[in-house]
């Protein structure tokens, strides 16, 4: 019966985390990250709209988002408070000139734990 008890026990510790000396546990586990596009294909007089969506288990500290290509655009955005979910429609409204952009999504969680990039490819057509 101890056996099991101790096993339990370190089990938990491993899913959870370390305690370090200061009281604090660790996050060992990087966030999650994806960029999704409505349309993979837009002619140069439509908005390109994408959707970011980041989470971890613990809490998200920021995101970031670049589009590059024709257009070149960079938002970080940072948290104060726990946020383990994130989901945010953008929409990038500059006159686009044919040719790829390429979509890149990036998150760290409040221990610094980097997820791995996300990125996806956008069209823009002649219209």
């Amino acid at each position: 019966m101890r056996l099991s008890i101790l096993a339990a026990g370190i089990l938990l510790a491993v899913q959870c985390g370390c305690k370090d000396n200061s009281g604090i546990w660790d996050d060992a586990r990087p966030p999650l990250v994806s960029v999704t596009v409505e349309d993979p294909s837009i002619a140069t007089d439509q908005d390109l709209h994408f959707v970011v969506q980041a989470s971890d288990d613990v809490s998200l500290r920021t995101i970031r988002w670049s589009v590059t290509g024709p257009v070149v655009k960079d938002t970080l955005i940072e948290f104060t408070v726990t946020t383990p979910r994130f989901h945010q429609l953008f929409t990038v409204t500059d006159d686009l000139t044919p040719g790829l952009l390429l979509i890149v999504a990036m998150a760290t969680d409040g221990s610094g734990n980097e997820a791995i990039p996300d990125s996806t490819l956008v069209l823009v057509v002649t219209n």
